[in-house]
């Protein structure tokens, strides 16, 4: 019942979407792709306003499956005047592979930071013809503690292969610092036809090394509860994401941080 609910899932994904637009962090998972939480090398994938120089991995194993993989790689440096990253996330099982290569350039500003992300998409599903696409992605982020907020819209430039359609998509976000160790954040995604997501999220440093985190997305009821263990350049995030049918989502995260 599980791999029947899992390719329910994929083939509406990949009739109506073909983005799955999956966590690229275990800090993600457990904050429903709320970004402003916390800061983290792998958050520009989502949105490449928002830069952190280090390296993350990441493997999750969706809806308890163990079949089924993704995993995925990235690192933010500083280049000249400006930031870049690169990354890389693979889905994988046997009848489905999704393959993302990204290249991000990040901008900053004083308070406010903008940039753009270069995505590469390849899917293939049993005996179909493997889709290829190219994805361009822009984003905005202004700072003013305690505020934080970020913008973002994927796939600005409408890609399609074919008479398939990758989704435009919509998000934004608005973060308050209520203290010093605890950040509330709501946001907010529109995909094509879809309905507006809404989404309600926080974190909070139990200890210098600790942090807590939680969200509920409430158009797909789920939750989701995360960990972040930080020890001087380095980080281990585990999350789990709860659906409301089908077993819970397992995520996992390395990150190293850099000091540019």
């Amino acid at each position: 019942m599980r791999i029947l609910w899992l390719f329910l899932f994929l083939g509406k994904t990949l009739l109506f979407s073909l983005d799955l637009n999956f966590p690229f962090s275990a800090y993600q998972s457990g904050s429903a792709n709320s970004l402003l939480l916390q800061e983290n090398p792998a958050n520009c994938y989502h949105n490449p306003a928002l830069f952190s120089a280090g390296y993350s991995f990441n493997y999750h194993i969706p809806f308890s499956i163990k079949e089924i993989s993704v995993s995925s790689l990235s690192a933010s440096f500083s280049l000249s005047s400006l930031n870049a990253s690169i990354g890389n996330q693979y889905i994988s099982d046997n009848s489905y592979s999704e393959n993302i290569v990204f290249f991000s350039l990040n901008k900053s500003f004083k308070s406010v930071s903008a940039g753009s992300n270069l995505r590469i998409i390849n899917q293939k599903t049993g005996a179909c013809e493997p889709v290829n696409a190219y994805l361009l992605d822009i984003g905005i982020s202004y700072k003013n503690y305690p505020f934080k907020s970020a913008l973002c819209v994927q796939n600005i430039t409408e890609s399609s292969y074919k008479t398939l359609h990758f989704p435009v998509r919509y998000n934004a976000e608005v973060a308050y610092n209520l203290l010093s160790n605890a950040i509330v954040s709501i946001s907010a995604s529109k995909e094509d036809d879809y309905k507006l997501e809404p989404i309600l999220a926080s974190s909070v440093r139990l200890y210098p090394n600790v942090t807590l985190m939680t969200a509920y997305d409430f158009e797909a009821s789920q939750s989701s509860y995360g960990i972040c263990i930080k020890k001087n350049n380095y980080e281990i995030a585990y999350a789990v994401r709860i659906h409301p049918i089908l077993d819970p989502t397992h995520s996992l995260s390395v990150s190293i941080f850099s000091n540019e």
